[in-house]
């Protein structure tokens, strides 16, 4: 019986081993998908590998690369497959699983190819009615796989410069996109469109198109309160801190002189309003501020010191030129180059300083006819930069300012007719040549003129035998002329030694003295031939001018 059981042990185990090794060959070779797909940016598949012996994986292709490439036995591998560089169409490749029996199996790799896209960010972009210079910009990323260029209307937006660097082929490149705004000083919101487009004809499956939409601006009325915040505008424009006028009644504000009763030319509807501002030592790169034309009662006005304003190139613009009541106008150092040609609207003013200004020429809409009140005109100093050999400067004339345009050839001979002028200073500018002697101006000193006024000489009258009659009649008003500093040569014509009142200009300092430290554009050095060693001659011709004192010096 023991033998009966025993051999029957054996058969079992036998039976056993046996199933065992069939369980094993049913194991083979194979893996567990023979496709993969993949999106343009690549990435990791795992493949499950079922062997029973050793085996190695190889690839068609250097795009795709598999971890473990060999090994024995069963195992997860790895598939890594690259960002593809192509635009649009598919590309394919295979890894071959070999056992070292020589049984292989195939896996299929597919990959799309990127759509040509313009995508954006941020799609829509709020931003406010003003910010400080330095702070009206965003920024934005761009990103794409074609060239780039823009379709910008909109004047108030600006886009920088941008370099799409497309060194990968037609895998999308981002770049981040710096867009500079203008101020929205209207009470109504603007809204802009920014398209950015493929320079070539391609197809794109995504363009988006930038919104940009900035609010509006608090709207000013016409009126004291309206007065109060435009001039916080025009501070604010200007750079100019009004902290210390904060909780101030506009009354107490130094920057502002308001209408009284007792005022010349008063009337009820100007009763608080502001009569006259004064703008100095401010920081600005907008030019004059939108907010100045709501200042509709303003008589002076005042704007001093912009900083570094020998960098800029500023338009007077249209919202000055609606000050129509305005009567006196001081722009000194503020970067100004050109006055609009609705600046003659300015009809009503008396006085008008540019002085320190970036004028390269005496602007051409300052004539007699567009502004026949005007008796005191000051364009002097509107040197941008210090030379001292214009023959050899790498400066362009561009830079030069100084109304360096005002040469010999181009003398504005239409300054000196304007009788009504009682101030004229042209002093420390680039204007070159010799001084018109005017012998060609058809107005001349009358013998009734002459006859009235005592002081003038008529040949009879004076020591000299000078006479006026007959002579040009240049600046006949003018009690203060200056045109020194300047690259003046040739003689100092007659007009001017026997001016009627050349001794109120001081001549000899502001008249006679040029800028003999400049050499000229034609290699002279400025200076006159025939400056006077004294004034003798001209007490001679005007007796009745010589101080008493004048024999006694």
């Amino acid at each position: 019986m023991k033998k009966i059981i025993s051999a029957l042990m054996i058969i079992s185990l036998l039976a056993a081993v046996f199933s065992c090794r069939e369980d094993e060959k049913t194991v083979g070779f194979g893996i567990g998908t023979d496709t993969i797909t993949l999106g343009p940016e690549g990435g990791i598949e795992i493949v499950s590998l079922e062997a029973e012996e050793g085996w190695i994986a190889n690839s068609t292709v250097p795009w795709i690369v598999v971890s473990p490439s060999n090994g024995y036995g069963s195992i997860d591998c790895e598939v890594k497959v690259d960002t593809t560089l192509i635009s649009g169409d598919v590309r394919r490749g295979v890894v071959r699983f070999t056992a070292r029996s020589g049984e292989s199996k195939d896996l299929s790799v597919i990959q799309a190819g990127y759509d040509n896209v313009i995508s954006l960010s941020s799609a829509e972009v709020e931003i406010p009615s003003y910010e400080a210079y330095g702070k009206r910009y965003f920024e934005i990323s761009l990103t794409s796989n074609v060239p780039v260029t823009v379709d910008n209307d909109a004047q108030w937006l600006k886009i920088g410069d941008f370099d799409l660097n497309l060194d990968r082929g037609s895998r999308p490149r981002t770049v981040k996109l710096r867009i500079d705004w203008e101020s929205n000083n209207r009470p109504e919101e603007r809204l802009a469109e920014v398209r950015f487009v493929p320079v070539s004809g391609v197809e794109l499956a995504r363009q988006d198109v930038l919104k940009v939409v900035q609010e509006a601006a608090a709207a000013i009325p016409d009126s004291r309160e309206g007065d109060s915040l435009a001039i916080v505008g025009c501070a604010r424009s200007l750079g100019f801190d009004m902290g210390k006028y904060e909780g101030e009644n506009m009354s107490n504000w130094n920057i502002v002189q308001l209408w009284e009763p007792t005022d010349e030319g008063f009337t009820e509807d100007k009763r608080g309003r502001v009569k006259a501002l004064a703008f100095s030592y401010f920081f600005t790169k907008d030019g004059i501020p939108y907010e100045i034309q709501f200042l509709s009662k303003l008589e002076t006005l005042v704007l001093y010191s912009n900083g570094n304003s020998f960098l800029y190139r500023f338009h007077s613009g249209e919202y000055l030129s609606k000050l129509t009541n305005l009567k006196h106008f001081q722009c000194f150092a503020m970067g100004l180059s050109e006055l609009d040609e609705d600046f003659k609207n300015l009809r009503n003013l008396e006085t008008l300083i540019l002085a320190a200004n970036n004028f390269d020429e005496v602007p051409p809409i300052l004539t007699p006819e567009n502004f026949p009140n005007l008796k005191h005109l000051d364009l002097a100093a509107n040197r941008v930069r210090v030379l001292f050999d214009m023959t050899t400067t790498t400066a362009d004339k561009e830079e030069w300012g100084g109304l360096y345009k005002n040469d010999g050839t181009n003398f504005p001979t239409w300054l000196l007719k304007w009788e009504n002028l009682e101030y004229l200073r042209l002093s420390n500018n680039y204007m070159q040549g010799e001084i018109p002697d005017m012998e060609d101006y058809e107005v001349r000193w009358t013998e009734e003129e002459v006859a009235a006024n005592d002081t003038l000489p008529r040949g009879n009258n004076n020591p000299a035998g000078y006479n006026i009659i007959g002579k040009p009649k240049v600046l006949p008003n003018a009690r203060y002329f200056a045109i020194n500093l300047n690259l003046y040569t040739g003689k100092i014509p007659e007009w001017i030694l026997y001016h009627p009142h050349l001794m109120e200009w001081a001549p000899d300092i502001l008249v006679f003295n040029q800028d003999g430290e400049t050499v000229r554009a034609d290699g002279k050095t400025p200076g006159f031939s025939n400056i006077p060693v004294s004034p003798d001659y001209y007490y001679d011709a005007y007796p009745l001018l010589k101080p008493d004192y004048y024999d006694q010096l």
